[in-house]
């Protein structure tokens, strides 16, 4: 079976992350992600799954099971990556690519569910 394995790298100019200190990292405790009242809103707007879709966004208001990676990256780059954005998603033999609408968020949610780790 295929599966979508989103990754997320981001230069990281600030050198928030050490790149030749900091090892790989998997925070396990659950996050809230780090959203206003207009965020909320579209989350729950943008959910398409009761039509068939895979944008399961409404389930992102509440807390979040933990799980997020981040690791170094090299060339001063981090590379984020949260299984559990895309664990519901099944990718058939010949996948009808991309899947935009859900990609297209990934980064942020990915920051924002690590900002208890690297604050």
């Amino acid at each position: 079976e295929n599966e979508v394995h989103a990754k997320v790298i981001l230069n990281d100019h600030l050198g928030v992350i050490p790149q030749d200190e900091a090892p790989f990292m998997v925070w396990r405790d659950r996050v809230r992600l780090d959203q206003d009242d207009d965020a909320r809103e579209g989350f729950l707007e943008l959910d398409d799954t009761a039509d068939g879709g895979i944008v399961n966004s409404s389930s992102w208001v509440g807390p979040q099971p933990g799980g997020q990676h981040l690791r170094p990256s090299g060339n001063g780059r981090v590379l984020l990556l949260w299984e559990h954005l895309h664990r519901h998603i099944r990718v058939p033999e010949e996948p009808d690519m991309p899947l935009d609408s859900f990609l297209d968020m990934y980064p942020q949610l990915c920051i924002s569910g690590l900002q208890a780790m690297v604050p």
